[in-house]
C-alpha cells in the first residue's frame, strides 16, 4: 500500500509540473492534491489525453526540461533526428527547441515548413508559429498567424491565444484593444502574468488607482499561495511590489 502511495505522490508532483508549465487553471492544483486519486485521473482525462492526441503537450513538457539542462546539446540531438527522419513531429519538436535558444527567426521557418499537406492549418503549429513570431519583434506577421488560427480553430487554447493577442495589440501600441483582452484575461488565465500586464498598461493609460488595487490583489494572491506558486510567478509578484513601493 505505501508503494502505491508513493506513486500515487510522484503523479501528483509531475501533474502539478505540468499545471504551471503550460498555464493550466489553478483550481488543478487544489483538485490535484486535495483529492489526489480523483484529481489525478480526472487531470489525465481531460487534460492530458486530448494533448496526446494531439502529439505536442509530452513533446513540448519533454523539450522544455531537456532544454533547461543542456539546450545546446539539445538542439544538436533533435538536429540530427531530423536528418535521419524528417517528420513533422521532429520539425516542430526542433521549432520548440529554437525558441528556448532564442533562435526565433529558425524556429519561425522550422514551423512554417510544416505548414503542408494535412498540417497546413494545424492549429498547434499555427499557435506556436505565431509565439515565435511575437518574440521576435515580427508583430503583423503574428497577428496574421493568430487570424489564421482563428479562423481554422477559434476554440483551441482559447486563453492562450487571447493573451498572445493581448501582448501584440500592445507592442503594436494598439492600447485599447489590448486592455479589454487583458481585462478579460485577468480572472481567467493561470497565475499573476495577466493580471500584472493589466495593471502595467492601465498604469500607462493614466487609471493609477485601478492599477494599484489588481497590484495589492496580486500581492495578496501571494501572501496565499503556496511556496511553488510564489517561485513559479515571481517575476510578476516582484513587479507588483515594486509598483506598490512607487
Amino acid at each position: 500500500m505505501h508503494w502505491l502511495y508513493s506513486a500515487l505522490s510522484l503523479i501528483s508532483v509531475a501533474c502539478t509540473v505540468h499545471v504551471l508549465l503550460t498555464r493550466r487553471p489553478l483550481f488543478w492544483l487544489l483538485l490535484l492534491w486535495i483529492l489526489p486519486g480523483v484529481g489525478v485521473a480526472v487531470y489525465i482525462l481531460v487534460e492530458l489525453l486530448p494533448d496526446l492526441q494531439r502529439g505536442r503537450s509530452v513533446a513540448r513538457l519533454g523539450s522544455e526540461l531537456t532544454t533547461a539542462v543542456s539546450p545546446d546539446r539539445q538542439l544538436r540531438r533533435l538536429e540530427e533526428e531530423l536528418e535521419i527522419s524528417d517528420t513533422v513531429r521532429n520539425r516542430q519538436m526542433l521549432g520548440h527547441a529554437y525558441v528556448s535558444a532564442g533562435r526565433y527567426d529558425q524556429a519561425i521557418e522550422m514551423y512554417r515548413s510544416c505548414l503542408k499537406g494535412i498540417f497546413v492549418d494545424d492549429p498547434p503549429i499555427l499557435l506556436a508559429m505565431a509565439e515565435a513570431q511575437f518574440l521576435n519583434e515580427a508583430f503583423g506577421e503574428a497577428i496574421e498567424t493568430v487570424a489564421r488560427l482563428e479562423k481554422t480553430d477559434a476554440d483551441f487554447r482559447p486563453l492562450e491565444r487571447r493573451m498572445l493577442k493581448a501582448k501584440l495589440f500592445e507592442a503594436l501600441g494598439r492600447r485599447d484593444e489590448a486592455l479589454v483582452e487583458y481585462e478579460f484575461l485577468a480572472n481567467r488565465y493561470t497565475g499573476e502574468e495577466a493580471r500584472c500586464r493589466y495593471a502595467l498598461l492601465l498604469m500607462r493609460a493614466g487609471k493609477h488607482d485601478q492599477a494599484r488595487e489588481i497590484f495589492e490583489r496580486i500581492l495578496l494572491n501571494a501572501r496565499r499561495s503556496p511556496r511553488h506558486f510564489r517561485a513559479a510567478e515571481r517575476q510578476w509578484i516582484q513587479t507588483a511590489r515594486q509598483q506598490i513601493k512607487e
